[in-house]
């Protein structure tokens, strides 16, 4: 079974088993955590609380989540499995393609719109149905599931292309069926094998020992590999802000805010204009201001997007929003005009 590689950067501590490390102890005690300055081969230097430099074994070594981030995933995991299981629910959207179920308390602690509507004598009290028949499934499937672990899994909206049959919740047949596959796909699987051999180097420098005061050595930090990106489709990101927004869950909606400005970035670069007309034209109709910001500061940078503006090839509401960034376009022919002051 392999194992994750250890990298610069990460915090790391001797494992419990090992009682002399092969290049000793020096100014380090059992159980306490650095992070790894560099990694060279099976070799590292790590920098503990006592020792700035001290020097190891990667199979020696084991990672160590930080204590907040440790408590933040138990809470994390701890709601991605009350996503996944659909015991207890207690509420039920009633959406354009199917259902969708959900937990009253969870929706009203990270929303006060959805707290308001669960505690008034509502039809949504007395039902637990709440009908969204204009909202999708998968966008619902998304929204929720930021909502209840901001995080996103591919398999909510992957092959929805597809005529997947529908079961008695009204939700494809096969969707939780690749939830687990797919998330493992999307995640790191960067990983090794245990060292199989009990051979280890005999170089000289394997003779070095971890002394208080010893002399560093120059290592070359290791390139840690990249992570794949996970990217919801552009009309999903745009509905969920949209059911963020009139929800008014913060969460979520910060969430696709970032999201939409990195995509403006990412258009910009490529030089995508539909994709940043798009983008702002989402963010103008449903008045996000930061979008809307970050959009105008993007959009003075990129010559293709000022070609469009210049050309009045934008969408209207588009094209005056960026009137704050450039004068209007230039009057064809010999058309007169009268300028306010």
């Amino acid at each position: 079974m392999g194992k994750t590689r250890l990298r610069a950067g990460e915090l790391v501590r001797v494992r419990c088993d090992i009682l002399s490390p092969r290049f000793g102890w020096g100014a380090v005690s059992p159980g306490e955590v650095g992070s790894i300055l560099a990694v060279d081969g099976r070799l590292c230097r790590v920098s503990f609380e006592k020792d700035g430099n001290w020097r190891g074994c990667l199979k020696e070594l084991e990672h160590v989540m930080h204590e907040a981030d440790r408590a933040l995933e138990g809470v994390v995991d701890m709601y991605e499995q009350l996503f996944n299981t659909k015991r207890f629910e207690d509420v039920l959207f009633v959406l354009a393609d199917g259902t969708e179920g959900a937990h009253k308390v969870v929706l009203a602690a990270a929303s006060e719109v959805f707290a308001a509507m669960f505690e008034q004598p509502m039809q949504e009290l007395q039902s637990g149905k709440v009908e969204l028949r204009g909202v999708k499934w998968v966008t619902m499937r998304v929204f929720l599931r930021l909502l209840y672990t901001g995080r996103v899994d591919p398999a909510d909206w992957q092959d929805q292309s597809q005529d997947n049959d529908l079961g008695q919740d009204g939700r494809p047949k096969e969707a939780e069926d690749r939830a687990e596959e797919e998330y493992e796909d999307a995640v790191d699987d960067d990983s090794i094998s245990e060292d199989s051999g009990e051979n280890e180097d005999t170089d000289e420098a394997a003779e070095e020992k971890n002394e208080p005061a010893a002399e560093a050595a120059e290592l070359e930090p290791e390139k840690s590999g990249a992570r794949r990106h996970i990217e919801v489709p552009l009309e999903i990101l745009c509905e969920v802000a949209g059911l963020a927004q009139k929800y008014m869950v913060d969460n979520v909606m910060q969430l696709a805010i970032e999201a939409l400005k990195v995509r403006l970035q990412k258009a910009v670069v490529d030089k995508n204009v539909p994709v940043f007309e798009e983008i702002m034209a989402v963010a103008i109709a449903m008045g996000l201001g930061a979008v809307r910001t970050a959009a105008a500061q993007v959009a003075r940078k990129s010559k293709a997007v000022w070609k469009r503006y210049d050309a009045k090839q934008l969408r209207s509401e588009v094209q005056l929003e960026l009137q704050a960034v450039w004068p209007p376009p230039r009057p064809s022919g010999k058309t007169r005009r009268a300028w306010l002051a």
